[in-house]
């Protein structure tokens, strides 16, 4: 598969979103309303989008006959060795406790809570990718496929009922990465799913809105019509536009970054907040946004670079996630 200069384009905007404004700004009180409605609403779409890239791009360069013990071999090798290192690297920062780090070292957290901070992503997105091999085995019949989706989901919904143990958010972002696979195979305009069809799933999240429950999971489940349609109409304009984009080396460079970005991120602005951090809240941001952040990005690509010529990997993907 050829890179995508869109998906590029697409991987670094949503990540300069995550670590430069809705992580960036937990660490100074400069701007306490960086966090509200339209910021929290956005952030579960670009969550979600994230989810259907890599599902997308995992379903367009993995073969469907691939045997499962390969296919975990050639993906988990790409991201576990980092995301392990990651997690290591949060509980000597003190951000995960020793339980939290060691359930999330075998992928449980997300079933056993509480889930890492921030790792709870990728911690995710390796359950996903477990289950991957048994998703080409129905993509090519596409209602036993929706309902291998419907089983996973509700089977989850009821351990969550049962043992109460279940990090919601996995159910949140669940409908984007079977959409991504879906996608990678049938493309955007299908007789299933397509703009109209996506509208009418982004209104049935504005008819939930009206709706007040006393519910907490409710309240919850109610935001993946919009995080579903969101992540696919954005997704859209990007993918469908592939032509007008122009191949960037900035924009390759923080793209191919961007999942030990995501991994490292936390880490790096503690450490450069404990070495130097103005008393001016102002001068906080400044110094975070004009130093921290090009900072995460250096150290970001260097761990990336190293990592993979430690794979013995000559041309490195361009699109981990």
């Amino acid at each position: 598969m050829k890179t995508l200069v869109s998906i590029e384009y697409l991987k670094t905007f949503s990540m300069l979103y995550i670590v430069g404004y809705w992580h960036l700004f937990n660490y100074t009180l400069f701007f306490p309303e960086y966090k509200n409605t339209f910021t929290s609403s956005l952030t579960l779409i670009i969550l979600g989008l994230f989810v259907m890239v890599s599902g997308f791009l995992i379903g367009s360069v993995t073969k469907k006959t691939i045997s499962p013990i390969n296919f975990y071999k050639k993906r988990l090798l790409r991201i576990y060795p980092l995301y392990a290192l990651a997690i290591f690297i949060f509980y000597l920062y003190g951000l995960n406790d020793i339980e939290t780090s060691l359930k999330s070292l075998v992928l449980i957290s997300m079933y056993m809570v509480p889930a890492p901070l921030t790792m709870w992503f990728i911690t995710m997105l390796m359950l996903f990718y477990l289950i991957t091999p048994l998703l080409f085995k129905c993509i090519d019949k596409p209602i036993k496929f929706f309902l291998v989706f419907l089983t996973i989901f509700f089977s989850t919904l009821v351990i969550h009922f049962i043992f109460n143990s279940v990090d919601i958010r996995i159910l949140l972002y669940i409908p984007c990465y079977f959409l991504g696979i879906y996608c990678s195979q049938y493309g955007l305009k299908t007789q299933a799913i397509n703009i109209k069809s996506v509208c009418l799933i982004f209104f049935l999240w504005l008819i939930l809105l009206f709706i007040e429950v006393d519910s907490w999971i409710f309240n919850q489940l109610k935001s993946i019509p919009m995080i579903f349609s969101g992540a696919y109409f954005i997704f859209s304009i990007f993918y469908l536009n592939e032509h007008k984009f122009k191949s960037l080396n900035i924009i390759s460079w923080l793209s191919y970054s961007s999942f030990a970005m995501y991994l490292f991120h936390r880490p790096i602005y503690i450490s450069l907040k404990s070495l130097y951090f103005p008393e001016n809240s102002q001068f906080q941001a400044l110094y975070l946004i004009t130093f921290c952040l090009p900072i995460v990005f250096i150290i970001s690509w260097g761990i990336q670079k190293l990592f993979d010529k430690s794979l013995v990997i000559k041309k490195p993907s361009k699109s981990t996630i």
